[in-house]
This record gives structure tokens, C-alpha cells and sequence, in this order.
């Protein structure tokens, strides 16, 4: 039998193991990009005389090690103060809870909540950390969903959680931060890994980031919970990788009240010729999205919206691109605003404020408006140029998926340019339909044309 000790990881000295062994370990451990050869992810740690492996799925150990002795050492601080909800769970949510609890009280303490925007995730948390009362770290990917994320938690359970910075000197109960900041303040870093039972990953797909698997590997709390729409990673097969840590397990919320979206794929003449080196792809890209007939469509699209009364996110990652047409909207007398890396954080909150009070018509961005932050006004996503994975398509859709005082409904209209292999698109919007009842067209931009003019 071997022995090992679980805190973050699981610890093996190498003493007790075979070079063979290590090596297994290392293979089940590692995760290849088959797109990219040399981008290489591994889940494990080792040490000059240590061996450490995530605890999630300890089925590769038992199928490298056999039988383990594993002395857990994971810690599980309390609240200092009980902590209740103060709104009521809608059935589907009490049940998943109840679920959840029921896995806890068996052993389990790795799992994935997923669900679609929506579907209250972040209610359900809250509860469910006032069920656990365990001292608790939640790590958004952005400075904004942390500032959302407390204010959802406070509304729940009357508490304020604690939004960490680098002059933090004391946990709270529940608190919240980015990797960034605990990754470039050790302090922080040392005060988690002795003081926090329980780790939550919002957007668990950013996990793969080396500074958020850091923070996971070395912490010694009893609990991980992972948070996603999808909880996969189809551009880089890193969904593995994620399952080393969370685990097989996960509970599924369906909300019954999210609207289903009306989905158009407008199939335009542009053709974009990609290049055959990859390494000139973005380059290439950026170019074919200069084109003025590609903004004068997307022009187009957005005031036949607007004349319905709905408020519009135009999906660009395109930096170029956003600027123009948040100009030519302001001439036209639309009140545009352009959300990306560089806009400050308090612009950002402030532009969210002023598009749920309809003082902005239209936002404009991707990055950082598709995962996890919360836009109930938008009722018409025009996409035009974002990446084309499964992933960051459904968490666009869910953008205009919740329910609304006033809202006619969902409207994604797809412009698809001939040349970025839509069909895997397509293949989701039809997938969609069948299982969750979506409404898909396609058309021409011509036949799309002529009916928004009416004709």
C-alpha cells in the first residue's frame, strides 16, 4: 500500500514510488493541444522530493498505484457568524440543492454547478454556502464579476462578502477576488492557503490559467466547486484537465423561465480567403473586418432593432471594428459604448448601469460582456466577429436569455461571412433546436435585407 497526504493535491513522496510510476502519472496528468503541439498544460507538481496530483479524479492514481492510503489533510474553517438566506429557492433550484447536499454528506467535495445564464447559479451559491458554513474563496477571472458577484451574495444573505486587495490582512467569511491580484500578492496567497475551506471557481473553464491552478493546487481547502455554463473547453481538449480537480460530478441547473432564443443565420457574399500560415490568421482577420460593407450591415441590422424597441450587444472582439461603429452610431444619434480590455472598470460598471437603465441603446464588445456578467436588457445580440467555439457561442446566447419586464423575447441574428467554417455554428443552432426548442432560420443577406427594409 502506498501512502500519501491530501491537501491541495494529493502528495506521493518519490521515495515510495517507481520512476515508471512517476512517469504514468505525469502522462494522465498532461494535456496536449493537438492544434498546437507545443502548448502543453499539466495538472501535476513536482518537487525534488515530492510528487503532487489533483484529488478530482483519483481514478488515475488508483489505476497507476492500486490501493492508496491517503491521510486527508484539507482543512474546513467555520463562519464566524451563521449565515441564512433571505429569499426562497424556486423548486428546481431547491432540488439540485438538495442534490448537492446529499453528494457532501456522502464524502463528495468536488463538483461542477452548471447552467446557462440564467438559471441562478450564483442564488443557488449563495445558499448553498450558507448550507456548508465553511470559510470561502471565490475566484472571478474579471474585477467586475467579483463587484457583481458580492452584491448578488449580500442581497441573498444579508452579508457583505469581502472583496480582497493587496492590503487585505484578515479573511472574512466569504470573499472574493481575481487570480491576479492573490498570484502577485504572497501575503494573500499564504493567508488563503491556511485560512480558506472552501474554493469556488466562477467560469471554471479559467481554471486552465496557470495563476487560478496555482492558487488550487496549493490551497489546502476541503471543498472545490467549479462554475460554468458548459464546464468544457472544445478549443484546446482541456476538459480533462478540469475533471482532475471537480471530478465526474455535475448538477445541472435548468431554469424553465429563460426565454428561448430566435436564432437567424444571415449567410453574407463576403468571402474571407484565411491564409495558409496560421501565424497570419489574426492579421488576416483583422483586415477582412476593415471592410466597410461588413460595418454598414451591422449598421443596418442594429437600427431595424432598435426601431423594435429592443437594446442591442453587437459581439466584436475586433477593437478596430468597435470604434467605427460606435462612431458611425453616434452620428446616426445612437447612444453606443465599446466594452474591452482597455476600458476602465469603472467605466464598465457604469456603462452596465446605463444600458439596464436604457441611457445606452447599444453595447459593443465580447471578451469582457460574454462570461458571467449579468445584462437582463439585452434582447438582440448581432454577432458579428467573435472566436467560433461551442463554449463562448452559448455563453454569448445566454446574454439575452434572461426574462424581463417589457422584453419580446430573444433575437440572436448571426452574420456568418463565407470562409470561417460555419458549419460548426450551425451544427450548435440546430442541435439547440432540437433538444431546447429554439427557433433557427437562414437567408441571404439580400432576402435578409429586403425584409427589414420592409419590402
Amino acid at each position: 500500500m502506498i501512502k500519501a497526504q491530501q491537501t491541495g493535491l494529493v502528495w506521493f513522496l518519490k521515495s515510495d514510488l517507481t520512476d515508471e510510476q512517476i512517469e504514468r502519472l505525469k502522462t494522465l496528468h498532461t494535456y496536449i493541444n493537438p492544434k498546437d503541439p507545443e502548448n502543453v498544460f499539466s495538472t501535476f507538481i513536482e518537487l525534488k522530493d515530492k510528487f503532487g496530483v489533483p484529488y478530482g479524479d483519483l481514478n488515475k492514481v488508483q489505476l497507476t498505484l492500486g490501493e492508496t492510503d491517503i491521510t486527508d489533510k484539507r482543512i474546513n474553517p467555520k463562519f464566524k457568524t451563521k449565515k441564512k438566506s433571505k429569499l426562497q429557492l424556486r423548486d428546481y433550484q431547491k432540488s439540485v440543492l438538495e442534490e448537492i447536499m446529499k453528494f457532501i454528506k456522502d464524502g463528495g467535495n468536488a463538483f461542477n454547478l452548471s447552467g446557462e445564464a440564467g438559471s441562478g447559479k450564483s442564488f443557488l451559491l449563495s445558499n448553498l454556502l450558507a448550507e456548508l458554513g465553511t470559510k470561502t474563496l471565490i475566484i472571478a477571472h474579471l474585477s467586475q464579476l467579483t463587484r457583481q458577484l458580492a452584491k448578488e451574495i449580500e442581497e441573498v444573505l444579508g452579508y457583505k462578502p469581502t472583496v480582497l486587495d493587496k492590503d487585505t490582512k484578515e479573511l472574512g467569511d466569504i470573499n472574493i477576488a481575481t487570480s491576479q491580484l492573490i498570484s502577485k500578492n504572497p501575503d494573500l496567497w499564504y493567508l488563503i492557503k491556511k485560512g480558506i475551506g472552501c474554493i469556488v471557481i466562477d467560469e471554471a473553464e479559467t481554471l486552465a490559467s496557470l495563476s487560478t491552478l496555482r492558487i488550487v493546487q496549493r490551497a489546502h481547502a476541503k471543498y472545490h466547486i467549479f462554475i460554468s455554463a458548459t464546464f468544457t473547453r472544445s478549443v484546446d481538449h482541456r476538459t480533462e484537465a478540469l475533471m482532475d480537480f471537480a471530478g465526474n460530478n455535475v448538477f445541472t441547473l435548468k431554469n424553465p423561465a429563460l426565454l428561448k432564443p430566435q436564432v437567424i443565420a444571415v449567410h453574407c457574399p463576403e468571402v474571407f480567403n484565411a491564409p495558409l500560415n496560421q501565424n497570419l490568421y489574426n492579421s488576416a482577420r483583422g483586415r477582412f473586418y476593415k471592410r466597410e460593407t461588413i460595418a454598414d450591415k451591422v449598421l443596418k441590422v442594429t437600427q431595424a432593432s432598435l426601431k423594435k424597441n429592443r437594446q442591442v450587444l453587437i459581439a466584436c472582439d475586433i477593437v478596430e471594428l468597435q470604434n467605427t461603429l460606435k462612431d458611425r452610431l453616434e452620428v446616426l444619434g445612437i447612444k453606443a459604448e465599446c466594452i474591452n480590455s482597455s476600458t476602465k472598470v469603472q467605466r464598465r460598471t457604469d456603462a452596465m448601469l446605463e444600458f439596464n437603465e436604457s441611457k445606452l441603446q447599444v453595447l459593443i464588445g465580447f471578451g469582457t460582456l460574454n462570461a458571467g456578467l449579468s445584462i437582463p436588457k439585452i434582447s438582440t445580440i448581432i454577432r458579428v466577429a467573435t472566436p467560433n467555439s461551442k463554449e463562448k457561442l452559448e455563453q454569448l446566447i445566454g446574454r439575452a436569455r434572461r426574462d424581463f419586464d417589457g422584453k419580446d423575447g430573444a433575437f440572436v441574428i448571426d452574420l456568418m461571412f463565407q470562409g470561417f467554417n460555419n458549419e460548426s455554428r450551425l451544427s450548435l443552432y440546430k442541435k439547440k433546436r432540437r433538444t431546447d426548442d429554439w427557433k433557427l432560420s437562414q437567408c441571404t443577406w439580400e432576402a435578409f435585407e429586403d425584409k427589414i427594409k420592409g419590402r
